[in-house]
């Protein structure tokens, strides 16, 4: 690093933006050298450096002492039976091959620890922000949409069907063999002896780790007879003689889904789910609108309208239509009215079936 035209030494700390910004390239870094800037800190545009040379730690302490700093927390709690399930589960599923080092980029890992009165939990993520490459990755992973979710119900209500949901474990791991090449770098709880590894599945942390699970997903999916909705691709639907005889929703390790085989008990004439709270769609348009100018009294504001949304409860009661239903849409607007002088639209969504009665979209 250059300290008025002579160069200096410095360790790299962590990113000082984030890796998908314009500030990529910023980093906090500690002096080394010169002697009198010696543990002074700075943030600083390493593609601005002339005549920057980068050399690997031999030890690689400040990896170590992060981990160390990180644990510290948790000093009273033993995660060695969770560290040790989670590296098992790498090992199961195949997610990496080890290989020697020989100088390769890695992306360094982390561990996250979930904590609950039944048990502890711990999760080996990548710091995937490390990748110099992260403009480049595909990683737009398709989710169920509210919309479909409201219209599936209505759907599973009409014919009458059984709601069943399950959150897949280890949901990542499981996901498409990747197609690009990853090195990373062990944890010291996996007793590596110096060796890296090479990644065979796209894992926590990394940018593209939901797109590969997705891809898994899709493809059995098909291979099962199911059929991607043009319209919402995590939604999938399956047909027979008779006409639609199941229905799943994808939200990342989420499933939701019904069908005529999956009948277990009576189910009841109306099901009722927990919903986004349209009573407060105008108090959060007037609270957004402000953004930029808050000042304390809106803040007491958004304090207010928290409290109205844990003592007010709102729920969505999808109903039996008939043999058929038709789209209705209704919308309204104001002329500016918003403190800033905008001005607030909206509409409502919903089927009418032949009962008269209506079942929410949007």
């Amino acid at each position: 690093m250059p300290v008025d035209d002579n160069p200096g030494e410095g360790v790299v700390l962590s990113r000082a933006g984030k890796a998908s910004s314009n500030s990529r390239n910023w980093y906090n870094v500690e002096y080394r050298t010169p002697e009198d800037l010696r543990g002074n800190k700075i943030s600083i545009d390493l593609s601005r450096v002339d005549e920057l040379e980068v050399v690997k730690s031999e030890t690689n302490q400040y990896i170590e002492d992060d981990e160390e700093s990180e644990e510290v927390f948790f000093n009273e709690i033993d995660f060695c039976d969770a560290r040790k399930a989670e590296l098992e589960n790498w090992k199961r599923h195949n997610v990496y091959k080890e290989v020697e080092d020989f100088g390769q980029s890695c992306v360094s890992t982390r561990w996250v620890y979930t904590i609950t009165e039944i048990y502890t939990k711990a999760r080996l993520v990548a710091k995937g922000f490390e990748e110099d490459c992260l403009d480049e990755i595909q990683k737009n992973s398709p989710t169920c949409d509210k919309k479909s979710l409201t219209l599936i119900l209505t759907i599973i209500m009409q014919k009458q069907w059984l709601i069943n949901s399950i959150d897949i474990i280890t949901a990542f791991l499981k996901g498409e063999k990747m197609q690009r090449k990853v090195h990373l770098r062990p944890p010291k709880e996996a007793n590596a002896n110096g060796k890296i590894w090479l990644l065979k599945k796209c894992v926590y942390g990394l940018a593209d780790a939901s797109l590969k699970w997705y891809e898994k997903v899709k493809k059995t999916l098909n291979e099962c007879g199911g059929t991607e909705s043009k319209i919402d691709p995590a939604v999938f639907y399956w047909h027979d003689s008779n006409g639609l005889v199941r229905v799943l929703a994808v939200h990342v390790d989420d499933f939701l889904w019904a069908g005529t085989n999956l009948f277990e008990t009576e189910i009841k004439n109306r099901t009722t789910v927990v919903a986004c709270k349209t009573n407060i769609a105008f108090d959060i348009a007037m609270i957004t609108s402000k953004l930029k100018t808050s000042t304390i009294e809106d803040l007491k504001r958004v304090n207010k309208l928290l409290r109205k949304v844990r003592n007010d409860p709102v729920s969505l009661h999808f109903k039996q239509l008939g043999e058929y239903g038709e789209l209705l849409l209704y919308t309204d607007a104001s002329f500016g009215n918003l403190p800033d002088g905008g001005s607030q639209g909206g509409f409502v969504i919903m089927v009418l079936g032949e009962t008269r009665k209506i079942n929410p979209v949007k």
